[in-house]
């Protein structure tokens, strides 16, 4: 089975490879040598933007506790693996978190539970800065003697125009600080005025950035 975490396999052979660890996740403390850092480097096998483990592999490692910890931890931190792949390790951290906080009886060490505050503060605090300076871009592209929205829904459609669609990574950032501003300014109805006028001119992209604005103000995508 490990011998698929090769560089030439497939995304599909590493998805089913990850389903074929749920067994072996599930035995704390009898893993087979080797199998939770063949699974953490299958992470970086994969560099798919919406790629996430199943979610009883996640239990699995949530079982294994401490050890996945370090290894998730390790991934997040790295730089020798993509964006994407660190945001997939800090997901499953923040998921572990959560689901521990919520029971009575914690499977994390306390070292642990420091370790993915910390991890997950970094995360955040690079994600506030990263918001600061899409909306400091996004003011000054929107400094026009145009009303709000008009101008909004003209910068969507220029940060679009290359064939880009609001969750590229390559925009999504301004993208969410136009819809951040929006929120700021009129809130939900201001956000559904600029939605309408820029799916207006790009019907084929609405569901998009419905997505793209989740989470912003009450916007649910």
């Amino acid at each position: 089975m490990i011998e698929l975490l090769d560089r030439h396999g497939s995304y599909h052979q590493l998805y089913h490879l990850r389903f074929a660890f749920r067994n072996l996740l599930r035995v704390p403390g009898e893993l087979p040598d080797g199998v939770l850092s063949a699974l953490m480097d299958s992470f970086r096998l994969v560099d798919e933007e919406e790629f996430s483990l199943p979610i009883h592999v996640v239990e699995g490692l949530e079982e294994i506790g401490d050890p996945a910890v370090t290894a998730l931890v390790e991934l997040a931190e790295s730089r020798d693996c993509s964006a994407a792949q660190r945001r997939e390790a800090e997901r499953i951290l923040q998921g572990m978190a959560r689901r521990d906080a919520e029971r009575t009886d914690g499977r994390l060490s306390e070292e642990s539970a420091a370790e993915i505050d910390r991890v997950l503060d970094a995360r955040q605090s690079r994600a506030q800065a990263k918001l600061d300076t899409d909306l400091a871009a996004v003011r000054q592209r929107l400094a026009a003697d145009l009303p709000f929205p008009v101008a909004a829904v003209a910068l969507l459609d220029e940060l679009c125009a290359d064939g880009s669609d609001p969750l590229s990574p390559s925009i999504k950032g301004l993208v969410r600080a136009i819809g951040a501003q929006a929120s700021a300014e009129g809130g939900e109805s201001l956000m559904r005025e600029i939605h309408g006028g820029f799916t207006a001119r790009r019907p084929w992209m609405a569901r998009h950035l419905e997505k793209a604005w989740d989470g912003i103000g009450r916007w649910q995508g």
